[in-house]
């Protein structure tokens, strides 16, 4: 016989479901407000309507918070207001726990329980702050169960290491967990270069291919091919030796994209802005590192057919990388016709000289 599933597995997969409809990378956030087991409103994380998304332009930091998007709870709370549902005595499902303006919103819209992906939590008002009682402990498959009871029910329903990871594999995915894409060892990278390196990185971790920039540094000038390039796939390293006051950039790429980082293409990136490479000024160094590895990106999203974005390139700093490249040809071909033209009168004059003497 089918076994149904019940009400709150239910509910919190439509939220899930849902979540995948925010455009903002920041936290993919759903919700689902439901009244007598009928859902009644639904939202997620987005812009206002009409208005540019943070995947297309990015994010509006405001003290360390995007601003950009309205949060999925009060997307859900409008939704309701907008077409006259009344909220009153009503609960919701969300896949992340509630910002505290959120939560005050909830509470006065007459929202009077909380389910999130882990936790059951009911609300109630007092004296201007939550309190958040009868927290209780949820199964893989949204059962609650008491805390008390937690190990008992481990027993009773067989619970083995298998769902207990499942557990831990859902919660990873759905609050956006990503892989460390900075190794600084060396200590050298500014705040700013590790919150372009994070952003950049977190977009790709929202992609269908998951590219990743990797930017180590070391304390050595040579052997500075990663360790992990032969066994991963879709990355570039932005590897930076350091001993004393010399340092030395590489760029590396796992064989995938070695058509888009070919060797000429790395030196071309390198080279445009070497002068800030070879400073001994951090801060200086900092922004030759971001242009590397706004540089790397730009080709990422190009061999990837990615919309470029604020971490790429202008046209104008594609055209800084390129001409490296485009003019070398015509300045070796210019030296070698003087050269040429060096040899020629030099064998000239020397043949007529004995001729002068005589």
């Amino acid at each position: 016989m089918h076994d149904r599933i019940p009400w709150k597995q239910y509910f919190m997969m439509q939220a899930l479901v849902i979540a995948q409809r925010s455009t903002c990378n920041r936290a993919l956030v759903g919700s689902v407000l439901v009244k007598d087991n009928r859902i009644i409103g639904t939202g997620y994380n987005g812009s206002v309507s009409g208005q540019p998304h943070c995947d297309d332009v990015g994010h509006q930091m405001v003290d360390g918070h995007c601003v950009r998007t309205i949060h999925s709870e009060m997307n859900a709370i409008i939704q309701c207001a907008k077409f006259g549902v009344s909220t009153e005595n009503t609960e919701i499902y969300v896949t992340h726990f509630p910002c505290y303006n959120c939560c005050k919103s909830l509470l006065q819209a007459g929202v009077k329980k909380l389910t999130i992906i882990l936790t059951i939590a009911i609300i109630h008002w007092r004296c201007n702050y939550f309190m958040i009682a009868g927290c209780l402990m949820n199964r893989l498959r949204l059962i609650a169960n008491t805390w008390k009871a937690w190990p008992i029910n481990l027993k009773k329903t067989r619970i083995n290491l298998i769902w207990l990871m499942g557990l831990v594999t859902v919660f990873l995915i759905t609050t956006g967990f990503v892989q460390p894409n900075i190794e600084d060892h060396d200590h050298i990278l500014d705040k700013e270069t590790r919150t372009l390196v994070t952003e950049k990185n977190n977009r790709y971790f929202q992609t269908k291919e998951q590219p990743q920039i990797v930017v180590i540094t070391v304390k050595r000038l040579n052997k500075l091919t990663p360790k992990m390039l032969d066994h991963s796939k879709r990355t570039v390293f932005i590897v930076v030796g350091q001993k004393g006051k010399k340092r030395n950039v590489q760029i590396y790429s796992t064989k995938d994209l070695h058509s888009a980082f070919t060797e000429v293409a790395r030196g071309n990136i390198l080279r445009a802005e070497v002068d800030k490479l070879r400073s001994q000024n951090n801060a200086t160094f900092n922004k030759g590192i971001r242009f590397v590895f706004r540089a790397c990106a730009t080709r990422v999203d190009q061999q990837y057919q990615y919309a470029l974005d604020k971490y790429d390139l202008t046209q104008a700093e594609q055209n800084k990388v390129v001409r490296p490249h485009s003019v070398a040809l015509p300045i070796a071909l210019a030296l070698a016709f003087l050269i040429t033209g060096i040899t020629y009168f030099l064998r000239r004059f020397s043949h007529r000289d004995p001729i002068s003497k005589k």
